[in-house]
């Protein structure tokens, strides 16, 4: 009775295993509307782990709102777009969205204030991973540019 309750548990948790998110892999949907850069972020888990390396008080942090503020700041500094290198886009909302996907994931809308978009710099979880790879689509009029970042090639 008990021997198939167990295969049961154990095949569950090994095939849960197989799919789990990459801790290593971001997602970047980039979309250029009128003043404004909208992205849609999708970070892994191990977010929470960078956020706590680049802000070591969130391990006492006692509300979400910690995590916020400091995601916020954590991006000011690690995902910068300008439309030249003098002209640096603000950013100036941050919004959690509803998980797509995995629920391990955190999926976020990032506003920054600018037009005309030429460089995207991302260092994003860069601080706790060497392999870590963004992954980017910038959606503009009807055309559609895809590429990474890696801590060997950040812009």
């Amino acid at each position: 009775m008990f021997r198939p309750i167990i295969l049961l548990i154990l095949f569950t948790l090994q095939t849960s295993f197989g799919f789990s998110h990459e801790s290593n892999k971001a997602y970047f949907k980039i979309n250029q509307e009128e003043h404004f850069i909208k992205i849609e972020a999708e970070f892994p888990w191990s977010i929470r782990n960078a956020l706590i390396k680049f802000n070591p008080e969130l391990v006492k942090a006692t509300s979400k709102e910690e995590f916020i503020t400091s995601l916020k700041k954590y991006l000011e500094l690690h995902l910068i777009l300008s439309s030249n290198s003098d002209d640096l886009f603000e950013l100036i909302d941050l919004k959690e969205i509803q998980h797509q996907g995995h629920s391990h994931q955190s999926n976020y809308t990032v506003t920054y204030k600018g037009e005309s978009l030429k460089a995207v710099s991302n260092t994003l979880l860069f601080n706790i991973n060497e392999d870590q790879k963004n992954y980017h689509q910038i959606n503009y009029d009807e055309h559609e540019l895809k590429f990474s970042t890696t801590p060997k090639l950040t812009t």
